[in-house]
């Protein structure tokens, strides 16, 4: 019987930091200091942690946290306020530009740097910047999940789309029919995430070449490609060079006859 693509397992020795997962499970995770071992864990592991952290501040002094976080405030309003500070944050950090002064959100510079850093800022810009091609695109590189809060319009463009798939290969899943068709994007696609083979028009599933590059990049890739290639023995051989690990969604029947 043909097995299921493999589930994610954290504990694979070839992820050593948060960095190294699947990124749609990245969120899911914090690094450990190395001081503290090293490696990561699941947030709500660290709950403990960071709740002992928090007692510790507040044991003194019940204000200390709140009193913190309106120096942060009053900072931050500084901040908003002083171009040459804020354009400094924004390079570290793009969401801060939420707390910016009007004149700076409306400064296409600024946003134009916030989206390079946090593609996501996208969302929170004016309508103007969201219309604007340059800033989509930047927005797109850094996040291509941006993709699925642009208009329908760049949505249509296939330079954004190209880039979005580059960043992001599940992106695929949000493109319009006629791009899931479309070789190259499907190509570049499955270079980023070989699983994202799975959202691709059924023609370019059997195409060889795109077939070749998913499974290079993921083995489960192959679980989505048509029967005709699965059983194809000299495309197999392909395969078996391109990723060994394929075969675990090769049909059982051929699986035997080469002792796997």
């Amino acid at each position: 019987m043909e097995k299921s693509p493999d589930r994610f397992n954290p504990s694979d020795s070839q992820y050593k930091k948060v960095e190294d997962l699947p990124k749609e499970h990245q969120k899911e995770f914090v690094n450990v200091p190395d001081e503290q071992g090293g490696g990561f864990l699941r947030k709500e592991a660290g709950y403990p942690l960071l709740e002992a952290k928090i007692e510790g501040i507040i044991k003194n002094d019940p204000d200390a946290l709140k009193n913190r976080m309106e120096k942060l405030y009053q900072e931050a309003l500084e901040i908003s306020s002083d171009r040459e500070k804020m354009r400094e944050s924004i390079k570290e950090n793009g969401f801060i530009i939420q707390y910016a002064s009007e004149e700076i959100k409306a400064d296409r510079k600024f946003v134009f740097e916030a989206v390079k850093q946090n593609g996501h800022v996208l969302q929170f810009v004016s309508e103007n910047f969201k219309a604007d091609k340059e800033i989509v695109l930047e927005a797109v590189k850094q996040n291509g999940h941006v993709l699925q809060f642009v208009s329908e319009n760049f949505k249509a463009d296939k330079e954004i789309v190209l880039e979005a798939v580059k960043q992001n290969g599940h992106v695929l899943q949000f493109v319009s029919e006629n791009f899931k068709a479309d070789k190259e994007i499907v190509l570049e696609a499955v270079k980023q995430d070989g699983q994202a083979l799975q959202y691709a028009s059924e023609e370019l599933k059997a195409d060889r070449e795109i077939v070749l590059e998913a499974v290079k990049q993921d083995c489960r890739g192959f679980y989505y490609v048509p029967d005709e290639l699965k059983n194809d023995l000299l495309f197999l051989v392909e395969v078996a060079k391109a990723n060994p690990k394929a075969f675990l969604y090769v049909p059982e029947n051929i699986r035997e006859k080469i002792g796997i």
